[in-house]
């Protein structure tokens, strides 16, 4: 781990990583597939990612705090959000 991350962030990075890395055995692997993943945490963020990784060329992600729609985009995935503005 690199050391500008602190162990306090490193810690939750590891366990979420590896729990969206299990997770992602499970899920098909496809080409040109779309996805939608329901929640804009930390699990939801790295499942983004890994799914755009795995090969899928579109998927959404929703959450309740719009705000985070930012990171949604720099995790591969299209925000989507109903009707919150803050």
């Amino acid at each position: 781990i690199p050391e500008t991350i602190s162990d306090r962030c490193a810690a939750p990075l590891n366990c979420s990583l590896a729990t969206t890395m299990c997770a992602m055995e499970s899920v098909p692997k496809v080409k040109n597939g779309r996805a939608f993943v329901q929640g804009d945490g930390l699990l939801g963020l790295l499942t983004c990612a890994a799914l755009r990784e795995g090969g899928y060329d579109v998927v959404y992600c929703s959450g309740i705090r719009i705000r985070r729609s930012e990171f949604i985009d720099r995790f591969g995935a299209i925000p989507l959000y109903n009707g919150e503005s803050s």
